[in-house]
């Protein structure tokens, strides 16, 4: 058997490997405080739709729901979260577990897609399956990619779908053929209504048209290009409004809307970073870069750096050599550059515009592939440069590279196995460099809280009153504001739901009273407690579970 069928074979063996991990683990998870908005979103948006066939059938289906012009979230895409209502209908779930495993189901089974094109994209760009296979390997060994990719309904579905509209932009460029230019537009369209700062794609596009092809070449095929090009926009526009319900009466408004509102939220929570509270419209310029370096494996990121400084020299070194900007797109040259702008955009934007911003940098997710994509690069370039060398012990050292990659590959994935499920609270080393892990936010949607509700199930008889620790103080008035917060036991089984009440005063006091404190915001203060079980991963408390006294 050759080397090409070998590495066919591992292909398949690890996306095989990576769904059955997956379909094993996916009911683990507990449900964020997003999820239930977003499926709100889609609640709001399909009413609306069905009312166009049948208002007695909208509210047959969807009693109590706002219609979408009185509805204050709006502005925000559904185009991943109609299917699943509509999924919802049809299926008719009888408890609310398994709708909520449906859900985690079909947003596992999207980032998973994403994955493939992962693959293919960074394949292509090594012109190697080996590298492609090493590119979707460190994707997926991130703790806290991985974990998210299971319910983070938002971020990692944008992720997935951004990163196929990257895939699909770069073959159009390539050879400009028309189901090329098709598939990007809608898959860019699709990623916009998640997010709208993947309208950079359809800008970078025709930029990248002109940098691929010589001027000399573009004027032969003018007409071709011009009319493709012309075509993917008005596409684009046109399902980017098609993708968006609310924006149908009104779309010039709401899409302005659109971006002013998420350019700057107005968001006023307090977050944790550094080790002080401040808002998350108030973060310093540094707070992406500390996040992304705080909360990714140490060696992806030295090598990140090394793949990144390389690719910088080389682009820097022909364009003095040749003194134009043609000579750096030779081979595949040009595809770093998409790379670099969409790596550096985004988060420089976000800093000029002074952006809100929270919960670590999950709202950056989407960069992840693309800095995967130079970690790769950083090692190939490493280790080509030390089989070249002259000198023989450099030429030994370059398995030792490989060592190196495969040691932090398998130290990782042995530290998402041992704190199952919450990889969403992993730190590198790195954080060290800028204080301790409780200066930084934790498990910011208290995921864990299903974790400490089926402990009391477990440990406890009878009857469980529970109250969340999920408050903000307000010093002005000395008062605690609380959320709804019933949905946690949602993905719980029936039996065990019917066990547990939920009260929202800090002060109840009653018998099989516990209070769980997932340390969103500040810690406990002005209550009479005793601590009774706590779950810790390396060190750090996420969730602490306390007997009222």
């Amino acid at each position: 058997m050759n080397k090409n069928n070998i590495l066919k074979i591992c292909v398949v063996i690890f996306f095989a490997s990576y769904l059955i991990i997956g379909l094993l683990v996916y009911s683990d998870y507990g449900i964020s405080t997003d999820e239930v908005v977003q499926r709100h979103h889609g609640l709001v948006s399909a009413k609306y739709i069905t009312g166009f066939f049948s208002e007695e059938l909208s509210e047959k289906l969807f009693p109590g729901i706002t219609g979408i012009h009185e509805y204050e979230f709006k502005e925000y895409g559904v185009i991943f979260h109609l299917p699943l209502i509509l999924l919802e209908k049809f299926i008719n779930f009888q408890d609310t577990r398994n709708l909520w495993l449906f859900r985690h189901l079909c947003t596992f089974l999207f980032f998973y897609t994403g994955t493939i094109f992962f693959f293919l994209l960074a394949k292509q760009r090594f012109n190697s399956t080996l590298l492609g296979l090493l590119s979707v390997t460190i994707l997926v060994i991130s703790p806290r990619i991985f974990a998210d990719s299971f319910y983070n309904i938002k971020d990692a579905v944008f992720l997935s779908a951004f990163i196929i509209s990257v895939y699909f932009m770069i073959k159009a460029i390539e050879n400009n053929k028309i189901l090329n230019v098709i598939l990007f537009s809608i898959s860019a369209a699709f990623a916009t209504n998640i997010r709208v700062i993947a309208i950079i794609l359809p800008v970078l596009y025709p930029f990248f048209i002109l940098m691929k092809k010589d001027i000399a070449i573009l004027s032969k095929e003018k007409r071709d290009y011009v009319v493709k090009l012309f075509f993917c926009l008005l596409l684009y526009f046109f399902l980017v409004f098609a993708f968006w319900p609310a924006s149908w009466s009104n779309p010039i408004n709401l899409i302005w809307s659109e971006i002013t509102l998420k350019s700057n939220y107005p968001w006023g929570g307090l977050i944790m970073y550094m080790g002080n509270q401040i808002k998350g419209m108030e973060v310093p310029w540094h707070y992406i870069p500390v996040w992304i370096l705080i909360t990714t494996p140490i060696f992806y990121t030295i090598f990140f750096l090394l793949g990144l400084g390389c690719k910088l020299k080389s682009f820097i070194k022909s364009l003095l050599n040749k003194k134009s900007i043609y000579s750096i797109m030779d081979n595949k040259s040009w595809q770093d550059l998409i790379f670099l702008a969409i790596l550096f955009l985004p988060v420089l934007l976000a800093i000029i515009l002074d952006s809100t911003l929270y919960n670590g940098w999950r709202h950056f997710y989407f960069i992840y592939p693309i800095f995967v994509i130079f970690v790769v690069s950083g090692l190939f370039s490493f280790y080509n440069y030390l089989s070249e060398h002259k000198i023989l012990a450099f030429y030994y050292f370059k398995h030792i590279i490989i060592i190196i990659i495969l040691s932090q590959i398998l130290t990782t994935m042995n530290w998402m196995q041992k704190n199952h499920p919450h990889q969403n609270v992993y730190f590198s080393s790195a954080v060290n460099f800028f204080g301790q892990k409780k200066d930084f936010e934790r498990d910011y949607w208290q995921l864990s809280i299903k974790q400490a509700l089926e402990w009391l199930i477990k440990n406890k008889d009878g009857e469980i009153n529970i109250i969340i620790y999920d408050l903000q103080y307000y010093s002005d008035h000395d008062t605690y504001s609380f959320k709804n917060q019933e949905y946690r036991s949602f993905i719980l089984k029936e039996s065990d739901k019917k066990r547990l009440k939920f009260y929202y005063d800090v002060n109840y006091m009653s018998e099989n009273a516990y209070l769980i404190n997932a340390y969103r915001y500040s810690v406990l203060h002005k209550i009479d407690y005793i601590e009774l079980y706590s779950k810790t991963i390396d060190n750090l408390p996420i969730f602490t579970i306390y007997k009222k006294n």
